[in-house]
């Protein structure tokens, strides 16, 4: 399935909650986060531009896989999800078929739903905050954008990578 999102950089977290709320938008969960990437020794899947995350909150674990396919104006990614069990007995499946753990992360994430559009707004450690807008389209992006009074130059079709490196942060994903 496509994930079709964008991250707003440097929000003010009080200023974007109260809007969305005012907007319709329901807070639905607000969890720590802990994200495991992995990939083989020669870097394969980031030179493909994929990636492979184990990630948990809560009750939830599960398995990401994505293929990046577009970054123009909106990032648009195939994403393959399932949850799993056991975090420790999955991360030993992917060392046993030669994957290597390349980095772990964690964060706080607040997410609000509206009827067509997902908001998560992530806090990391040494990285300002910033929300995801995720919907089926660019337009609804694009609605929300204007919506929230959004300056575009805080709008950006990046990755966690693309992300993390323009704070001087390295982080594998």
């Amino acid at each position: 399935m496509d994930e079709i999102e964008v991250k707003i950089i440097e929000i003010n977290k009080v200023e974007i909650i109260n809007k969305l709320l005012n907007l319709g938008a329901k807070k639905f969960a607000k969890e720590k986060q802990k994200s495991y990437f992995f990939d083989f020794s020669d870097c394969r899947l980031k030179k493909e531009k994929r990636s492979l995350r184990l990630r948990s909150f809560g009750d939830r674990k599960f398995v990401t896989s994505k293929k990046a396919i577009s970054s123009d104006g909106i990032k648009i990614e195939d994403e393959l999800e399932i949850d799993v069990s056991n975090i420790e007995e999955t991360e030993k499946i992917f060392l046993a078929i030669g994957l290597e753990r390349k980095d772990a992360v964690e964060c706080t994430r607040t997410k609000f739903k509206s009827d067509d559009a997902l908001f998560e707004i992530d806090e990391y450690p040494n990285v300002p905050c910033f929300m995801e807008i995720e919907a089926q389209s660019e337009e609804i992006i694009n609605k929300w954008i204007k919506k929230l009074d959004i300056d575009k130059n805080k709008v950006k079709a990046w990755g966690g990578r693309e992300l993390f490196a323009h704070y001087g942060l390295k982080v594998y994903n």
